[in-house]
């Protein structure tokens, strides 16, 4: 190959390659790129979505398409799908393009739904049902927003199908609330500061007789003020307190925690009768059983060499835990 051929094939390939990995996105709170910059943080693309993620602008300065497009998916340039992992996702119409394979325990709610039609708070990790995030986002709110909730069970009263989603979510609503506690009871300190301000000035100038109406009046809407911010203060109290206290119970509701580590407290090793039984073979020993699992769930077990099987001393879950980083796996059946 001569010199000005490979000069050509390495600026061609520049041209293709470079900008992808030098780019860089700026989502917004569902993962969804907006703003792709470069190397030097000029802006080379601009992406606006409609809700369920149908492009309403997508400008280019270079000719490069992000190809990550809605929460973050790969969006395929021939059909236009998104790739979810279980399965792909139209955004021209809002759905996915086949069922919820566990769409028979959630007879309410379209099997090709996307985040129970709530594509603006709710964001789908897999193409797998977003139920458990939403009970992790509705009962949340309500052990967050209702005073001394969150020293009941209402959180443990539901039984998630996915942990990790459930828990996440919860712990999501807890941070949030927090916060938002946290700026009530600093707005309402200011109102109750400048409230009492005006309400002394007011005072002041109601006692002299001179405007007393006027300075009456001042009075009142400084002891509005000061009633608000007792208000905020509150609601916001609450919400500290009860955010606090939804942390301190923790984030393994389910068995699973939010980080998507296995809670093992409630489950033990199965007996090697008890895998044979599983296996419906005895002599599972002498078989590569394990071997497959291993195969079948492999991203999941992130390189385990090893895998150990469990069941829950209650559900009766099987799940696989690899001797890699605490890696498990929940097979979805039951002993």
């Amino acid at each position: 190959m001569s010199n000005h051929i490979r000069s050509i094939l390495i600026y061609l390939l520049s041209l293709s390659v470079l900008p992808a990995m030098s780019n860089t996105d700026h989502g917004d709170h569902l993962g969804s790129a907006n703003w792709i910059t470069d190397s030097k943080g000029d802006p080379v693309q601009y992406i606006h979505y409609a809700p369920f993620g149908e492009l309403i602008a997508n400008q280019m300065s270079n000719g490069y398409d992000e190809r990550y497009k809605f929460t973050g998916k790969e969006r395929d340039t021939e059909s236009g799908y998104d790739a979810f992992g279980a399965r792909y996702y139209s955004c021209v119409f809002g759905h996915f393009t086949s069922p919820d394979p566990m769409s028979d325990k959630y007879s309410n709610i379209s099997p090709y739904a996307y985040c129970g039609w709530n594509p603006v708070k709710y964001v789908d990790p897999d193409g797998n049902s977003a139920k458990d995030k939403i009970m992790g986002w509705t009962l949340g709110t309500i052990t967050n927003a209702i005073p001394l909730a969150s020293l009941t069970n209402i959180r443990d009263s539901y039984t998630p199908d996915n942990p990790s989603d459930y828990n996440g979510s919860l712990q999501s609503v807890d941070n949030l609330a927090f916060c938002a506690g946290a700026a009530l009871m600093a707005s309402g300190a200011a109102d109750i500061v400048g409230g009492t301000a005006i309400a002394e000035a007011g005072l002041a100038v109601a006692t002299t007789g001179v405007g007393a109406p006027e300075g009456a009046g001042v009075a009142v809407v400084g002891g509005s003020l000061i009633g608000t911010g007792l208000l905020k203060g509150a609601i916001g109290s609450s919400l500290m307190a009860n955010s606090s206290n939804n942390k301190g119970s923790g984030y393994s509701r389910g068995g699973q925690n939010s980080s998507g580590t296995k809670d093992f407290s409630n489950s033990r090793k199965m007996t090697n009768d008890e895998i044979g039984k599983y296996f419906n073979d005895k002599n599972w020993h002498k078989g590569d059983y394990k071997k497959s699992l291993m195969k079948d769930f492999q991203k999941e077990l992130k390189g385990s060499t090893n895998v150990d099987l469990y069941v829950d001393k209650t559900t009766k879950q099987v799940y696989l835990k690899g001797n890699k980083s605490g890696a498990w796996v929940d097979t979805g059946e039951t002993l």
